[in-house]
């Protein structure tokens, strides 16, 4: 029995210790620390699981937007930016900073000069791009558009809204949450 408890007891220093560098580790030494943003994002992606299932990110983004700036950290390892000039940059800070753990540079996919490097990482996804895939989803998008037109024609048209300006930035993810 005393076996049992004390291997309970390391288990559970463990698993305390391994939460605890985790957090040291998504505060203080991640290269994303001095980027602002909700403090659940430092440690998990669940936060914004939340936030696309409640279907208001557009409003929730543009809200941290407006509070934090143009570099909003929206989780562990990702950055929101709302300043297309800053897309150039992340890019060559990525390229840049882009190891292993061994310390060898990583190309990435967007970033590697290497074509046979390149097309290794570009088949597996390749058929996803492919005419005929995209063109299976023609319907939805169809059924989407159509619904966005009726929306917007009862919110601004014919509704309480009517001839009013319409904020596009709030319809721009309209269709890409579960509520829409």
């Amino acid at each position: 029995m005393a076996v049992a408890s004390y291997a309970l007891e390391l288990a559970v220093a463990l698993l305390a210790s391994l939460g605890a560098a985790y957090i040291v580790q998504q505060t203080a030494l991640s290269p994303l620390k001095s980027i602002p943003g909700p403090f659940g994002a430092r440690f998990s992606n669940l936060w914004q699981l939340f936030v696309y299932y409640q279907g208001n990110q557009a409003h929730v983004f543009r809200h941290l937007h407006d509070r934090h700036g143009p570099v909003v950290r929206i989780g562990p390892k990702h950055v929101s930016l709302n300043q297309p000039g800053l897309i150039k940059t992340s890019i060559r800070y990525a390229t840049s900073d882009s190891r292993s753990p061994d310390g060898q540079n990583v190309p990435l996919q967007f970033s590697t000069r290497d074509e046979d490097h390149h097309a290794k990482m570009w088949r597996p996804i390749a058929k996803y791009y492919s005419l005929s895939h995209l063109l299976s989803f023609e319907a939805h998008i169809d059924d989407v558009v159509r619904t966005l037109e009726r929306r917007l024609e009862q919110e601004f048209c014919v509704g309480n809204k009517a001839g009013k300006i319409c904020d596009m930035y709030q319809w721009l993810t309209f269709g890409t949450s579960p509520r829409a």
